[in-house]
């Protein structure tokens, strides 16, 4: 076997472009012991759909790589680009579909193999968790808004079902006490670099090995819609501080909603009851007074809120449910 390891990518999104810079980094990428012929990605047009999209045609032009634009990974088109390629080792990153099994078996096929995985061949995911915990989606917010102190990316064998192949690589990252979506994001993403190029390595050797991952200390988490968005002003500033700053850039952010308006809240303050004693009474969602900044502070279960950071937007009833459509806040003094 003194053939190139050959592999395709199919990716939209940031930390897909990050990981496969770290193969086009790596030694091994420039002594031809790897190739990649081809990335599979999704058009533009899907950028507002797709938190952490990005372009691969500056990179694969660069690196005179086919970039073809697909809409979906479970088409025939796709798969036929795959098939004609016979790549050893499949990539899928930040794809936010399931990959079909006749793709999933493409590299085995190639090698008149048993196994869909082995120490040459095989299909490869990475997840910004320390699987097997954090299957799923979103991991990033969940990740802040779980108040985890710790997580990390994971490289693994992709199967049917998701996030659950035989864990290849970790990386860890610790998480901050005043983490954002937005750091947490810029560390994952450099950490797929560097895994990626850990990976040439591996690959290019021909020593492929993992782990079969625990099911059961398995955790899942579910997708998020902009409208789970919504603040509660019910619950506790800290707990409200954690969302805020888990659906920070790139995500939609948090929001609350007053006469008929959605104000969008980017950044928060936070302050306790024993911090403005005179609003004790108040109840949770009332805006108590507008601060010097000018900006809003609203009660909540056990403190208050003060909005650094908002934007004003009307409300479209149609991509809201009907029951989100009722400002519940008021202003009830104004210093």
């Amino acid at each position: 076997m003194n053939y190139p390891i050959r592999i395709c990518l199919i990716s939209s999104h940031l930390f897909g472009h990050c990981a496969l810079e770290g193969i086009l980094e790596s030694d091994e990428y420039k002594k031809g012991l790897i190739e990649c012929p081809l990335v599979l990605s999704h058009p533009s047009l899907k950028r507002k759909s797709i938190v952490g999209f990005k372009d691969f045609t500056e990179i694969t032009l660069k690196n005179k790589i086919s970039n073809i634009l697909i809409n979906s990974a479970k088409t025939d088109e796709a798969f036929d680009f795959i098939q004609e390629l016979l790549p050893d080792f499949i990539f899928v990153i930040g794809w936010s579909e399931l990959v079909p099994q006749k793709i999933l078996d493409i590299p085995k096929i190639k090698h008149k193999g048993h196994l869909r995985h082995t120490s040459y061949y095989g299909c490869i995911g990475m997840h910004p968790t320390l699987l097997p915990q954090g299957r799923g989606r979103a991991p990033i917010p969940w990740t802040i808004i779980n108040d985890l102190d710790e997580t990390g990316v994971t490289v693994f064998l992709l199967e049917e079902a998701a996030d659950a192949g035989g864990i290849i690589l970790q990386e860890k990252i610790k998480i901050a006490s005043n983490e954002t979506a937005t750091t947490l994001f810029r560390k994952c993403a450099t950490k797929h670099f560097s895994l990626g190029k850990n990976l040439a390595s591996i690959i290019a050797k021909r020593k492929l090995s993992w782990l079969d991952q625990d099911n059961k200390l398995a955790t899942f988490w579910k997708k998020r819609r902009p409208e789970d968005g919504e603040i509660d002003f019910n619950t506790k500033v800290l707990e409200i501080d954690r969302f805020v700053r888990a659906l920070a850039d790139p995500y939609p952010s948090s929001f609350f909603l007053y006469q008929d308006k959605i104000i969008s809240v980017k950044k928060i303050n936070f302050y306790f009851e024993k911090d403005f004693p005179q609003y004790e009474l108040t109840h949770p969602g009332t805006i108590v007074f507008i601060s010097a900044q000018n900006k809003p502070v609203i009660r909540a279960k056990d403190g208050y809120i003060e909005c650094l950071n908002i934007q004003t937007e009307e409300i479209i009833p149609q991509f809201l449910p009907f029951t989100m459509v009722q400002g519940y806040c008021e202003y009830v003094q104004v210093l």
